[in-house]
């Protein structure tokens, strides 16, 4: 319970960033249904996600952004096949992007 409270008023300061609010909304879109995981992955919305990333104004790119991505990239870690290909994509595009 004191877990989850904790983990709750956490994502409620990821709200007050667009960004992080935006990465939040994906984050619930790819947990609730594998097929988002997979539409993701052969779309290529990583890559697509690291480049609008790149374009955002650098006032927005906050702790509320490396939150919300390190809780993106634990939701998707579910030990899947698909996981390693979504994983990958992720460290590539976003994790190891140092031009964000």
């Amino acid at each position: 319970l004191i877990t989850k409270t904790v983990s709750s008023s956490m994502e409620l300061k990821l709200e007050h960033n667009q960004l992080a609010a935006f990465i939040t909304m994906l984050r619930y879109m790819l947990k609730e249904k594998p097929v988002n995981k997979d539409v993701f992955v052969r779309n290529h919305c990583a890559a697509t996600l690291g480049v609008l990333m790149q374009k955002v104004p650098r006032d927005l790119m906050d702790v509320n952004v490396l939150m919300s991505v390190q809780y993106l990239v634990e939701d998707c870690d579910d030990h899947l096949t698909v996981k390693s290909t979504l994983l990958q994509h992720f460290y590539h595009y976003i994790l190891f992007d140092f031009s964000l």
